[in-house]
């Protein structure tokens, strides 16, 4: 009976495979001709026979994968083209399926779990591992298109019509039998060694079991990758390689400019991974996924005689420019963890949405906040604590305010409507979360207080220095006509034109209130200066009148 089912099956007869079919399940369940029909499928002997897929990592797709200001594509071709095969595919089974078989669940169940353990998952593997071998970031993009596009097919299956028409047939089934699943020596529906996998069924799976099934197979293809926190560890390690390699140059600006700047933080770790890697021979150090990074961070993967580890900002590869805050820098950081944090809730069950999200978010305070504008904010405060005063000190560095006070303005504004509502369900975590961004704000305040306050100091200490190139009988002429025509004296000229300059930098430094008060305090000090520098002077009655001009 066994071999006319197989022979029916060879010709095409589903009138003479259902007879045998029907045969075989009451004489010893129908598993025999059951495995005879999988196992020997065309679709799936004839995809033993195509050679393996190679993923060639210079097509287009593959280029735009790991570069984080291309977006992230939806679909992969190959991939695609499988899945729609297997819709197809599985359309056509079920209607074979209905008409030969007795039990039409039961074998839809084998068949499908031969696609998802010989087809999909072997499939999925060279995929992935070619992603992997391109960069994290390429890894991941392909990680969550792949189990987008398989969630997508498991969906479109149950909805197919053999789920509608095959439920009242299983509801209204008593009968228990015994299936025996043997699996072929290349792939085993549950990708075991073992050939013969016995299960017990009442009543056959039914279609809730089948859907089940499904929703398992699902897990099972991308548990390895998703398990534990393997998963937001490599986004965390995604994250600081990109904001690495981005704020390369504007790293190495700094450390140049501020010798004392700590290095001890993954952010800097990671800098200096990349910055010794790019010393590398060509084609030994050099990774695909390096390649990017470096490309990235505008640096030439293959000028390996660049010596990155330079810290003299005049040379070539630096300039000032390098070393400047700039909003949209902070905008693309942004955006590049938003991409992370949608993906994230995608790959993530809901419970762990919370506390993955809080991982997200250090990764972004460590690059934005701390690698960023902090970095910045000290480099500032170091180049005031640095002037000797010889000549007369440049107000610049106090421009960094502003702009860190901006980038923190989207960094609030971030937090807020996007990350922490994706800690709701979590109280405890919501709060970390609060108080944790609290910290933060705190901390990069007090660091812009402290540069105002330096520049301050700076301000007063000049205008004192220059008040004491007053010369002692500037006030006193001798020739009183021809002193008289000189309205200003030298400590005076030299005051006004630097209090100009200082009120310019400042206006574009602070804002509003901030700018006010500081200019208050110069002038409220500077006005103390003058009542105690005038005292020093003899003054005649010409000079009194030179001092009211």
């Amino acid at each position: 009976m066994l071999r006319l089912f197989e022979k029916a099956y060879l010709k095409g007869e589903p009138k003479a495979m259902a007879h045998c079919a029907q045969t075989l399940l009451e004489f010893n369940g129908g598993s025999s001709c059951i495995q005879i029909y999988v196992n020997q499928h065309d679709f799936f002997i004839s995809r033993d026979r195509i050679e393996a897929v190679d993923y060639v990592a210079e097509a287009p797709m593959w280029e735009s994968l790991a570069d984080p200001n291309q977006a992230a594509p939806k679909t992969e071709p190959q991939l695609a083209a499988l899945y729609s095969d297997i819709r197809d595919q599985i359309s056509q089974e079920a209607q074979i399926i209905e008409v030969v078989f007795p039990h039409p669940v039961v074998v839809m169940q084998v068949f499908l779990q031969r696609v998802f353990a010989q087809v999909i998952q072997s499939h999925l593997e060279k995929l992935i591992n070619a992603a992997q071998g391109s960069s994290t970031l390429a890894f991941l993009r392909v990680l969550a298109l792949a189990r987008f596009s398989t969630a997508q097919l498991v969906n479109d299956i149950k909805a197919h019509d053999f789920f509608r028409s095959s439920s009242s047939i299983s509801s209204s089934t008593t009968e228990t039998y015994t299936l025996a699943r043997r699996g072929s020596d290349d792939a085993d529906v549950d990708n075991k060694a073992s050939v013969g996998v016995i299960q017990a069924i009442s009543g056959g799976p039914g279609i809730s079991a089948l859907s089940s099934m499904l929703d398992q197979q699902l897990e099972e293809l991308f548990g390895q990758h998703l398990d534990n926190s393997r998963y937001v560890e490599r986004e965390c390690k995604s994250l600081t390689e990109l904001y690495a390699s981005y704020l390369l140059q504007f790293a190495r600006w700094h450390r140049a400019t501020n010798k004392a700047k700590p290095t001890n933080t993954i952010f800097d770790r990671m800098v200096n991974q990349i910055s010794s890697s790019a010393n590398g021979t060509p084609g030994t150090t050099q990774t695909s996924g390096l390649k990017s990074l470096l490309k990235l961070s505008g640096i030439s993967a293959d000028d390996s005689a660049n010596p990155l580890n330079e810290e003299l900002p005049t040379t070539p590869e630096l300039c000032e420019s390098d070393g400047q805050l700039d909003l949209n820098v902070a905008e693309k950081l942004l955006t590049w963890h938003a991409e992370s944090v949608g993906r994230m809730i995608e790959l993530s069950s809901p419970s762990e949405v919370p506390k993955n999200v809080f991982s997200l978010l250090k990764t972004l305070a460590e690059s934005f906040c701390k690698g960023y504008i902090e970095t910045a904010l000290e480099t500032s405060l170091a180049q005031f604590s640095s002037y000797d005063f010889k000549a007369e000190p440049s107000l610049k560095p106090m421009t960094v305010i502003k702009t860190a006070d901006m980038a923190m303005h989207l960094w609030q504004r971030y937090v807020t409507t996007a990350i922490v509502p994706l800690a709701a369900v979590s109280v405890n975590i919501r709060r970390e979360m609060s108080i944790f961004n609290n910290h933060i704000l705190v901390r990069i305040e007090n660091k812009i207080n402290s540069v105002a306050q330096k520049a301050l100091e700076c301000v007063l200490s000049w205008l004192s220095i220059s008040l004491a190139k007053q010369k002692k009988l500037d006030f006193k002429p001798k020739n009183d006509e021809l002193d008289f025509s000189r309205t200003h004296t030298e400590a005076c000229a030299a005051c006004t034109e630097f209090l100009n300059t200082t009120r310019t930098i400042v206006n574009q430094s602070l804002s509003g209130k901030n700018s006010e008060i500081f200019l208050s305090e110069v002038g409220v000090v500077f006005h103390s200066f003058l009542l105690e520098h005038l005292k020093k002077f003899p003054v005649s009655a010409m000079g009194g009148l030179m001092l009211t001009k």
